[in-house]
């Protein structure tokens, strides 16, 4: 893990006149390929994997900020890994092109077989094809993921520091659950999702990972709705990602930090946030995504007219 991981100001018009302040803690810097989230998400895994030596076997899509971690994690440490890719048929990507140069066997299926990746009948089939294997959850969200994430919290750079708030995206729950367990008194946590689901189905997603993890919820904390269907770019996140990269010189990934800034900012904006709060953003990594949505965001990013909480 890098040891010099940022906690960037950030600065803006916004910030200044709602009178509130906002620190981006900058998880994407932990390590060039297994970045973010993913470091914390998957060592409870790479260590299992290196213990039994079994292989390891994940689901994703064609951009899978997951698959990508995962596969470069595999050639780093001499593990087998197995990627089932949301495919309908053998797709190509920078993403896979990675996993493939660096090892990972993909194993391409139909979006309706891929919604079966949790029955045990299609595990079966797949051990079947590939051997025993370390079922890796889709995101790597897991009980054991969860306390890895909790660690977050000891990161020297939060040493000392005290945030009201802390946004946080929500895809698979792992890192927001982790966050939540080991919270410090009086910081409330807001979990941003980056598909469409209500509050309520967000929070039971939460709920059941510290269920699993065999943690108590420690109340305060909140999943806003989520409006944007998964990695469906729109031209508000795409103009703001284009402004954040412009005037902070700061690069979001389209799915998922960018959504959650644009949250952040409209909760602040709302009244949501109080004056005098101090926020904290967690930046989950996921650059190497932004490698798929270069043209959309050129073309998108432009065209967008109308006021940005920024």
């Amino acid at each position: 893990m890098n040891s010099k991981i940022e906690l960037l100001p950030l600065m803006s018009a916004l910030y200044r006149d709602c009178d509130v302040q906002a620190d981006l803690l900058r998880l994407d810097q932990i390590h060039p390929q297994i970045s973010g989230n993913k470091w914390f998400k998957l060592q409870p895994f790479l260590q299992a994997a290196q213990n039994s030596a079994l292989p390891l076997l994940s689901f994703g899509g064609a951009y899978s900020n997951h698959i990508h971690a995962l596969a470069w994690a595999g050639q780093h440490l001499s593990i087998p890994v197995f990627g089932v890719i949301r495919s309908e048929s053998d797709a190509d990507s920078p993403t896979l092109q990675d996993a493939r140069d660096w090892g990972m066997c993909l194993h391409f299926v139909s979006r309706q077989i891929y919604r079966q990746r949790a029955e045990p009948v299609f595990i079966h089939s797949l051990q079947q094809l590939f051997g025993e294997f370390i079922l890796v959850p889709e995101g790597g969200s897991s009980a054991e993921a969860v306390h890895s994430c909790s660690q977050i919290w000891q990161l020297p750079v939060l040493e000392g520091r005290h945030y009201d708030y802390v946004f946080c995206a929500l895809g698979t729950g792992g890192t927001l659950a982790g966050l939540i367990a080991k919270k410090p008194d009086g910081c409330q946590i807001i979990g941003v999702p980056a598909l469409r689901i209500t509050a309520e189905e967000g929070q039971q997603m939460v709920c059941s990972l510290l269920a699993q993890a065999d943690l108590p919820d420690p109340g305060q904390w909140q999943v806003l709705n989520g409006y944007q269907r998964y990695g469906k770019l729109s031209a508000e996140t795409a103009r703001l990602l284009l402004e954040v990269k412009q005037r902070l010189d700061i690069e979001l990934d389209p799915v998922y930090t960018a959504v959650t800034l644009g949250a952040m900012n409209r909760a602040i904006l709302s009244g949501l946030i109080p004056a005098g709060s101090r926020i904290l953003m967690i930046h989950t990594g996921g650059l190497q995504g932004v490698r798929g949505a270069t043209e959309r965001l050129q073309k998108l990013g432009p065209a967008f007219n109308g006021p940005l909480a920024l």
